[in-house]
């Protein structure tokens, strides 16, 4: 699923790459009168080039910056994807110099740097437009997956039905190890948990409705849940990224924490709420439903449950085991929910 996703992206920034190259390319043959051609091979290679090496070390950059304040997490962003661009220009440059003037590549992609005074206008385009796409994104952050843009669209101003998944998971025996650490370090372990585990949520397509104490509350739409079982798989992949840091949670907390969850699908309404704090709001019982389910967990000795409603629309092949465990009367329901447990298979 990592492969799969990392490749759609590879993909997805290559287009980008060169239809943001080939609009370049017309600007400043229209501007300066650069010949068409050379420029547009020029534009959509180094584009592609940029964005393809930004993708690779962003991630790692990200979790170096883990905890940094803004401005920091701004500025290195900043300097570090504005040295790839200013490298890249210089070597794509630099290489057609030398071949159009049967000089060294080394000379010319310094004499680019030097030199010419569309490197000079680069450098200041790039930094400054560095600068504003980091800060958005990091800003960005403080907000639910695409909500800005659906404040912007005006997207769900009123109210609109929709059908959902939802997830509710929270860390085992969560009460017991808070007494155990005590208030500081049980956040620090929150803080932990809950970005160990957000890539598995990212990675399956999944949103983050909100954070209650220990549990997160994630969301998926419809087509996106049972493409190739996200919602199912976003449980696993969240355990697996715990256990990848066993020594880290070994090592500060003296525990590695477990999790359980519960899965339901339904209508839901949605819209936004609020004046002074305005966000994006799901109403309905799923969501109560679904809370419900997860509390059923350590009665019934499973990680994971689900409803009926879940299972019978996986896509197959499963990859799943699934246990029947009946018809269960959860608290203040008046009609029973059929649950299945579930495990990898």
């Amino acid at each position: 699923m990592r492969f799969r996703q990392r490749i759609d992206n590879l993909i997805l920034l290559t287009i980008l790459g060169i239809l943001i190259g080939i609009m370049y390319s017309f600007a400043e043959n229209a501007l300066k009168g650069t010949e068409l051609g050379p420029l547009l091979v020029r534009a959509m290679a180094c584009l592609v080039l940029i964005f393809l090496t930004i993708s690779f070390i962003s991630k790692d950059l990200r979790s170096r910056l883990k905890g940094k304040i803004f401005l920091v997490t701004v500025i290195w962003q900043t300097l570090i994807y504005g040295f790839v661009i200013i490298f890249w220009l210089a070597v794509i440059n630099g290489i057609n110099q030398a071949y159009l003037n049967h000089t060294s590549f080394f000379i010319e992609a310094i004499g680019y740097i030097r030199y010419s005074d569309m490197f000079w206008i680069n450098l200041l385009t790039v930094f400054i437009v560095s600068l504003i796409f980091t800060s958005i994104l990091e800003i960005n952050t403080l907000h639910r997956k695409g909500e800005l843009f659906k404040y912007i669209s005006g997207l769900y101003l009123k109210p609109k039905e929709v059908e959902r998944v939802f997830m509710f998971t929270d860390m085992k025996s969560s009460t017991s190890i808070a007494e155990k650490l005590g208030n500081l370090a049980f956040g620090n372990l929150l803080q932990d948990f809950f970005s160990d585990i957000s890539e598995a949520v990212s990675m399956t397509r999944g949103e983050v409705y909100g954070y209650v104490g220990d549990e997160i509350i994630i969301s998926w739409k419809l087509q996106h849940a049972f493409d190739n079982n996200q919602c199912i798989r976003c449980f696993f992949e969240m355990e697996r990224s715990i256990h990848k840091r066993t020594d880290h949670y070994t090592g500060k907390y003296g525990i590695v924490p477990e999790i359980k969850a519960g899965l339901h699908a339904g209508k839901v309404v949605v819209m936004w709420v609020g004046e002074q704090k305005k966000e994006i709001v799901y109403l309905g019982d799923v969501l109560n439903t679904t809370s419900r389910i997860q509390a059923e967990c350590n009665r019934l000795g499973e990680k994971l449950l689900a409803s009926g409603q879940v299972i019978q629309q996986l896509s197959t092949p499963v990859g799943f085991n699934s246990s029947p465990m009946g018809e269960i009367e959860l608290r203040g329901k008046s009609e029973k929910v059929l649950l299945y447990g579930l495990k990898e298979s």
